[in-house]
């Protein structure tokens, strides 16, 4: 997970890079999408307790950004400038992705893996 973390960190950063990062960000959603739902089957096989907020978080992050990418492709579309949206898009992912790290995974997480492997309740 904490390497998913990192690639998703990444990603988002390598956004500000791109001369398609409207289109890129599509692939963004699909990978944070992967990870939540790694993250979650992860909740369930181990019966990780405390989680329905958590899970919550993953689905309003996914809908913000859902949200914007439909957004910012009509934008685009229409040939607006986009620089100050891809700033401020990159620039509330990864906060909001250090944050949720931060709050819930590494409490949740630290509790019942060391290593990444688990270790139990």
């Amino acid at each position: 997970m904490d390497q998913q973390h990192q690639d998703l960190w990444s990603a988002v950063v390598a956004l500000k890079e791109s001369s398609r990062w409207v289109e890129e960000l599509g692939g963004v959603i699909d990978a944070v999408e992967a990870h939540f739902r790694a993250e979650e089957a992860l909740f369930d096989k181990y019966q990780i307790p405390n989680v329905i907020t958590h899970r919550t978080e993953h689905k309003r992050f996914l809908a913000t950004l859902r949200k914007k990418h439909s957004e910012l492709s009509a934008k685009h579309e229409a040939k607006e400038d986009l620089s100050a949206e891809l700033d401020d898009v990159v620039k509330s992912s990864t906060k909001w992705l250090k944050i949720h790290a931060n709050a819930y995974d590494e409490p949740q997480y630290g509790t019942f893996f060391k290593d990444g492997e688990y270790i139990g309740k």
